[in-house]
């Protein structure tokens, strides 16, 4: 297990019956596994095209903001899809970017998938890296670190972790599980709950079964999303019963439990919407219809949980005179940013926060 100072831990649920792919384990003995790096030769980064019905690869200006044309023809839909699409937020602005750098994932008009980090102010691809890849689910791992991760996953296929570096050069590429008919959340494999961890360098460091589910309806966590925070070398993880309680497991980097307390919270019927998140370096739970949110101690020292406002939500991503229609946007340092619907394709877009 490596000693550096962070990891990255997925929890998936376990929904398809009759086709394990690894053997029943005990809820409370997480299964080891040597770390296997597949490596994968990486070919130079392919230079980008012209998108198609664009003169140019610049970024375009606009009354709301700047946009660069991606190589995704866009759907039917006017906001961009959930699959086969991602961004994240890159370096900030800088002397060498003023507007700072974002990464998006999305499979391109020459079916493949393509990583790319884009330059805000200038429109410019830096780094351009064409992966094997499903692209059904396609989603970068909000982790700290240097480090480019995403999960990717095909309609009842394989669920593949990658993980590049900041120049978007693989490290190490494995296939860690089989995604059910039900969706990205379906792990193939026995009824219950699955937690993964991975080190610094992406090997995959642990397996856990956290809840087995039972014919009777023993656990109600598969209906939960956002439920997992990695602070301070420890993964914590929300999980709710069959009579719908909350409790939360403290675990060390190798998915072992450390600590678990039941939050002295009402049983509800909207408890599994409830979200677990790292908040600048603080645990917090965020309950649907609370006004606040609940800051937990990293010792689960139920005695000393406080209450937090609830930060302003994001303003929806300002469209243009032109009917653009955007996705739900992310915040960056001051500005905005979005992938939206730009005509025949779909843009990386961005404008400043609005004061």
């Amino acid at each position: 297990m490596s000693t550096a100072p962070y990891l990255a831990c997925l929890v998936v649920a376990a929904v398809t019956a009759g086709c394990s792919r690894q053997p029943p384990e005990n809820p409370a003995t997480p299964n080891l596994q040597t770390p296997t790096v597949a490596t994968v030769p990486v070919p130079p980064p392919l230079p980008l095209p012209e998108p198609p019905t664009v003169a140019s690869p610049s970024a375009s200006s606009s009354a709301r903001g700047r946009s660069i044309p991606l190589r995704q023809i866009i759907p039917a839909s006017d906001i961009p899809p959930a699959t086969a699409l991602d961004v994240m937020p890159g370096s900030l602005p800088g002397a060498d970017h003023p507007a700072g750098t974002a990464f998006v994932a999305m499979f391109a008009d020459d079916d493949a998938v393509h990583v790319t980090e884009w330059d805000l102010a200038s429109g410019v691809a830096l780094h351009d890296t064409k992966l094997d890849l499903p692209a059904w689910g396609l989603r970068f791992v909000q982790t700290p670190g240097p480090s480019v991760r995403i999960m990717a996953s095909a309609y009842n296929g394989p669920l593949v972790f990658v993980q590049l570096t900041r120049a978007l050069k693989v490290v190490t590429r494995q296939e860690v599980g089989f995604v059910s008919v039900l969706g990205p959340n379906g792990f193939a494999g026995d009824l219950g709950l699955t937690a993964m961890s991975f080190d610094a360098v992406g090997n995959h460091a642990a397996t856990r079964l956290l809840e087995r589910d039972t014919e009777d309806g023993g656990t109600s966590s598969p209906m939960m999303n956002d439920n997992l925070a990695v602070l301070g070398g420890h993964v914590y993880v929300a999980l709710v019963d069959a009579a719908y309680r909350l409790r939360v497991l403290r675990l060390t980097r190798d998915l072992r439990t450390e600590r678990e307390r039941r939050l002295p919270l009402p049983a509800s019927f909207s408890n599994p919407q409830a979200k677990l998140l790292a908040e600048g370096g603080h645990l917090v739970l965020d309950l649907p219809d609370s006004l606040d949110l609940l800051e937990l101690p990293l010792d689960l020292d139920l005695a000393h949980v406080a209450h937090r406002p609830r930060p302003a939500s994001l303003p929806p991503f300002p469209g243009d005179a032109g009917g653009e229609r955007c996705g739900p946007p992310r915040r960056f340092a001051s500005e905005l940013l979005a992938l939206c619907n730009c005509g025949k394709q779909t843009c990386l877009s961005w404008a400043p926060l609005p004061p």
